[in-house]
C-alpha cells in the first residue's frame, strides 16, 4: 500500500467570523514561534507550512488551522505552490540611468587598457649572492650562548 503525500501552504487567508489579529496570535501559539515568523505568513505571499505530509496527517493540520480561523492550502507533493492571487507591488521606484555616453566596442576588439607598467623600485644594495651549493647559515657572529639549551626532561619517566 503506497502512502500519498501532500505539501501544505498558507497565504494569510482568514476564515469568515475570525479576526486577523486573533489568527496571528493563535498561529504563534500553534506553531510555537515568534510574531516575526508569523508575520511572514501574512505578507501576501504563499508560504510553506510543511512539505511531504502523509494524507492522514493532513486532516489534523486542516482541522487545527480551521479551528483558529486560518485557511490551509493543500497540494499534492511536488506540485507547484499555488500562485499568489494578488501581485506584489514594487516598494521602490525604478532607477533611471543615463546611458547616452556609453558605447560598445566592435566584435573582437581589445577592450583592456594596456598601460606600460613601471618596474618596482626595490633597494637591493644590502643583498648578496652566495655560490651554488654554499651553506646559507650565518655562523660568523653566532656565539655559543645564543643557542638555546634543550629543556630539562630529567623529571619525566616512561612506564
Amino acid at each position: 500500500m503506497s502512502q500519498t503525500y501532500f505539501d501544505l501552504y498558507y497565504r494569510g487567508d482568514v476564515l469568515d467570523g475570525y479576526s486577523a489579529d486573533q489568527v496571528r496570535r493563535d498561529l504563534a501559539v500553534l506553531f510555537k514561534t515568534d510574531d516575526a515568523r508569523v508575520a511572514t505568513y501574512f505578507s501576501g505571499r504563499t508560504e510553506v507550512i510543511k512539505l511531504r505530509v502523509a494524507e492522514v496527517t493532513v486532516a489534523r493540520y486542516q482541522r487545527a488551522l480551521r479551528d483558529i480561523g486560518a485557511e490551509l492550502i493543500v497540494v499534492p507533493e511536488g506540485a507547484p505552490a499555488p500562485a499568489d492571487p494578488r501581485p506584489i507591488q514594487p516598494t521602490a521606484a525604478p532607477v533611471s540611468i543615463d546611458t547616452s555616453s556609453l558605447s560598445l566596442a566592435q566584435t573582437g576588439a581589445d577592450v583592456l587598457d594596456e598601460r606600460p607598467q613601471q618596474p618596482a623600485a626595490v633597494a637591493v644594495s644590502g643583498l648578496s649572492l652566495s655560490d651554488t651549493g654554499a651553506d646559507l647559515r650565518d655562523t660568523t657572529g653566532a656565539a655559543q650562548d645564543d643557542v638555546p639549551k634543550p629543556p630539562d626532561t630529567s623529571h619525566l619517566t616512561l612506564k
